[in-house]
């Protein structure tokens, strides 16, 4: 197995990352080596780590440094991207290898324009891909999560067999200046579902939509003399919808009967 990121959120000058990436790296290092107090990793912790350093660009290293200090590794960084165009084949092959000799997982950090171009150096190009080639990576409606999705590629000796795309799930936006919840993001719960979120969702709103047409009633109730005089008039108004607006009580017989 091969994970390949994207390095964080930098600064304007684009060699750093800036405080969200900074922050972000620590939530990576929390998804791929472990939380403090012992929590587990919500992946299997690599092996091997690379990321991407070329003209003074840190960011790559430095979102993947928390990861390689916890684990006890070393960030390779002898390779980078290209200066100009997408061959990444050296980088690929050198991935491999470190597949190869220690089997996995390998951890890359790479530059987004590269992403997919290294993906596809490693064998494991495939045709949904294309609409993250290149800039497109972080363009339009690819802009919202472009920090955030991952690859996951799987091999069978040495053979790439299927392509996961994954989301580290940080919410960057705990990070921002002024932004009233922390600032530091929480430990990941890989064993939080979607689904059972859902379930809780329409369970809230099951109960709360009781409680509303129960205050609702009540209230009509209290205040039945004005209403049931105009249901009565209604023409051919259903017993059922009298009663609804009738308190249960002395007046309920002669109301439903007149």
């Amino acid at each position: 197995t091969i994970y390949v990121l994207r390095h964080g959120e930098k600064i304007p000058a684009g060699d750093h990352l800036n405080a969200t990436g900074l922050a972000r790296a620590q939530w990576i290092r929390r998804l791929f080596a472990g939380g403090g107090g012992g929590a587990a990793a919500s992946f299997a912790p690599p092996a091997a780590i690379f990321a991407n350093f070329r003209d003074e660009e840190y960011n790559s290293v430095e979102l993947a440094t928390p990861t390689a200090e916890q684990l006890g590794l070393k960030v390779d960084s002898r390779y980078h991207r290209p200066a100009h165009g997408f061959n990444n084949t050296v980088p690929a092959a050198a991935m491999l290898t470190a597949l190869a000799d220690t089997g996995g997982p390998i951890l890359t950090v790479w530059e987004h324009k590269n992403i997919v171009a290294l993906v596809s150096d490693m064998g494991c190009y495939r045709p949904w891909m294309e609409r993250y080639r290149g800039t497109a990576w972080s363009d339009g409606s690819n802009d919202w999560d472009a920090f955030d999705r991952f690859f996951i590629l799987h091999f069978d000796e040495g053979v790439c067999t299927s392509v996961d795309l994954r989301w580290e799930g940080f919410k960057n936006y705990l990070t921002w200046p002024g932004h009233p919840q922390q600032r530091v993001p929480p430990e990941p719960n890989p064993g939080a579902s979607a689904v059972g979120m859902e379930v809780v969702a329409v369970v809230l709103f099951i109960a709360g939509a009781a409680v509303i047409m129960a205050n609702l009633q009540s209230l009509l109730q209290r205040s039945w003399p004005m209403f049931y005089e105009h249901i009565k008039n209604i023409p051919d108004s259903p017993l059922a919808l009298r009663a609804w607006f009738t308190p249960r009580g002395a007046h309920e017989e002669p109301l439903l009967g007149a």
